[in-house]
């Protein structure tokens, strides 16, 4: 089975190491190993741990994690271009700010190609603390990683699909990547984040194209009954529609039914999202296998990340309608 690819990055400390173990499983044996490696390094840029592991009772799913750093004279770094004699606008940035742009800029850029195309998932990850100004500039690179990414997957798409074959339907997988975004905040002092901050930072990340988890929320669900803080990123991970799965070594069959609590959460998201009455598949034998259903629950959860980027109504709308068109084959 091959490995799936996941990108994490951000500042430079451990939070990133702690988040992956939080998340995946490991042995005692393997967290201990992961903690000598970074123990002996100074900087985590480069760091590949290469035996992680989702298991649910669907499907296990082996992942190889890259970790990457906001550094400055690193040569082994996706951003590695050098932060020397800025001008002009980057002139007035912090030298935070300064090396968030340059790894960004880096990895938009043609050179990183071939890295963007071998992920699955890429995780940002941010102090919930920092400034405003550079939480605003985080947002301005994400939705630029987010229209790349979008770019290429439309351009492998178009490059690969026959113009005189009639047969070929563009889908919403033609014009979108289908990698996970995330973007992880968090806080390690003792003084809490106020709510005002937190409701700015939700606000400044929507339309972003990445989905904001505040790994510091102490509640387990939000207003909505969704999961959140920690248990909301080990959701996102495990739900994910990975490239390389195994179902033979599941925890339950994938062709077993799926469960009346699946059944509800796929009615629960697919009714906010085309804010109509109308309902999907109510005949809850209509999902012929587990496999199925897995697919639709990711597929309107990526969906409802993309409508939140949507200002229009009559944009939303006609997402929701080629929405309706992808699910109906599903069912």
């Amino acid at each position: 089975m091959n490995k799936n690819q996941l990108l994490i990055v951000g500042s430079r400390n451990r939070n990133k190491i702690s988040f992956v173990k939080d998340c995946f499983e490991f042995t005692q044996e393997q967290s201990d190993r992961i903690d000598e490696q970074v123990d002996s390094l100074t900087n985590l840029s480069g760091f590949i741990i290469d035996e992680a592991e989702i298991t649910t009772k669907y499907y296990t799913a082996e992942v190889s994690i890259w970790v990457d750093e906001f550094c400055p004279d690193n040569d082994d770094a996706v951003g590695d271009d050098k932060i020397t004699s800025e001008t002009g606008q980057d002139s007035q940035l912090s030298e935070e700010a300064k090396l968030l742009k340059s790894w960004c800029d880096a990895f938009i850029s043609d050179e990183y190609k071939e890295v963007r195309d071998a992920l699955d998932a890429l995780v940002f990850t941010f102090d919930l603390d920092s400034p405003l100004e550079y939480i605003e500039l985080l947002v301005e690179k994400l939705s630029e990683i987010t229209d790349k990414l979008d770019e290429d997957t439309y351009s492998t798409n178009d490059a690969d699909n026959d113009e005189d074959d009639d047969e070929n339907i563009n889908t919403l997988n033609d014009f979108q990547w289908n990698g996970l975004k995330l973007v992880l905040g968090y806080h390690n002092k003792e003084i809490s984040i106020s709510e005002d901050k937190i409701s700015q930072i939700e606000d400044l990340m929507f339309g972003s194209g990445f989905e904001f988890i505040n790994l510091n929320s102490k509640a387990t669900k939000n207003e909505f009954g969704e999961k959140s803080g920690k248990l909301r990123f080990r959701e996102c991970i495990e739900t994910h529609e990975w490239n390389s799965i195994n179902t033979s070594k599941s925890k339950k069959s994938a062709t077993s039914s799926a469960t009346d609590t699946e059944k509800k959460i796929s009615s629960s998201l697919i009714k906010p999202l085309l804010a109509s009455d109308n309902t999907i598949g109510e005949n809850e034998d209509e999902f012929k296998s587990v496999e199925e259903m897995e697919m639709l629950i990711s597929k309107i959860k990526n969906a409802k990340l993309n409508a939140s980027s949507m200002r229009n109504k009559e944009e939303r709308e006609n997402y929701a309608n080629d929405l309706v068109s992808e699910i109906m084959k599903l069912i």
